[in-house]
């Protein structure tokens, strides 16, 4: 399917770290995934998205026998919210006892599949765009959805299987955006800037290294926890920026910060937690952009103390 703005607005709901862990029978077994079942279906009914954009740890799979299994079963619930979703993975997903590759080909079962561009996949990293038409059949903004991986190879035993046991004080346990995906961003971004001035939108689930530079103070949000990205800085800020019209990146993987800031002229967000299942003191909700045919995008976030929003415009 297309995407098209809708009486001048796109609306995109971006849900992250979800943690979902044991369903059966369709139906979450555990309350904490209950209850995010029952937020989400909360948030949808009071923003009324047309897109859903899930950023990495939607399965906890350290807690789970099956992660395919468990995610057939929320695909199951996602297509009956009658909604498009695009999802990437975190690092918790393929963590334990199954891989990306597998579930990347579960998601063929969403009811709802969106034309993806420039599909790609680099070491089970699996990175795509997908446009936004306005009401005049123009492109305009383009979704770049990139994984951002996992773990450094060095603590990999084999699929699905980590021991972290060597890790050195101080030092990151996550892996970088590869130099494979950063040319892939700039072979894309550089035909995309051919066709004119947009704010085009990013989303993974580790942040950058960049995001730890964002000054303060922000334009909303709160960081209640250090960024956890990767040590190393393979370069994908300055290809976003050199190459690109990317001007939103949005990500999720630290629970207990939601904040949203500039920094070198990038917009670097992060989602608000939306699983019950697993750490951090934020309220869970989601943040929400709002692309118009202007080519102005609104970001916002929304959660279960209020159900209100916060605007931000570009």
């Amino acid at each position: 399917m297309k995407l098209t703005l809708k009486n001048d607005n796109f609306r995109i709901m971006q849900l992250t770290d979800l943690h979902f862990k044991v369903w059966q029978e369709g139906h979450p077994s555990l309350a904490f995934d209950y209850e995010t079942v029952r937020l989400v279906e909360q948030l949808i009914q009071h923003a009324q998205p047309d897109l859903l954009v899930i950023s990495g740890d939607l399965v906890d799979s350290p807690y789970i026998e099956d992660p395919f299994a468990t995610q057939a079963h929320i695909i199951g619930w996602l297509n009956s919210l009658n909604i498009p979703v695009l999802v990437t993975y975190g690092n918790h997903d393929s963590e334990c006892r199954t891989s990306r590759q597998r579930l990347n080909e579960g998601l063929a079962s969403l009811n709802l599949q969106i034309e993806k561009e420039n599909l790609t996949v680099l070491n089970d990293r699996v990175n795509f765009t997908v446009p936004i038409y306005g009401l005049n059949n123009q492109v305009v903004c383009q979704l770049y959805i990139l994984d951002s991986g996992d773990y450094l190879s060095q603590f990999r035993l084999g699929e699905g299987q980590f021991d972290f046991s060597t890790q050195v004080e101080g030092q990151s346990i996550y892996a970088a955006i590869s130099d494979e995906q950063n040319q892939w961003l700039e072979q894309i971004g550089q035909v995309n800037q051919a066709a004119g001035v947009r704010h085009d939108i990013m989303f993974c689930h580790i942040p950058l290294p960049e995001y730890k530079q964002v000054p303060m103070p922000f334009l909303e949000g709160v960081m209640e926890e250090g960024v956890c990205s990767a040590d190393e800085n393979s370069g994908t800020f300055a290809t976003i920026q050199q190459a690109t019209q990317i001007k939103f990146i949005s990500v999720g993987h630290d629970h207990d910060n939601n904040f949203h800031g500039v920094y070198q002229g990038l917009h670097l967000c992060y989602g608000q937690p939306s699983g019950y299942g697993s750490y951090g003191k934020l309220p869970r909700g989601a943040r929400i952009f709002d692309i118009h045919e202007s080519g102005q995008v609104t970001t916002w976030l929304i959660d279960s103390t209020n159900l209100t929003k916060s605007e931000v415009r570009e």
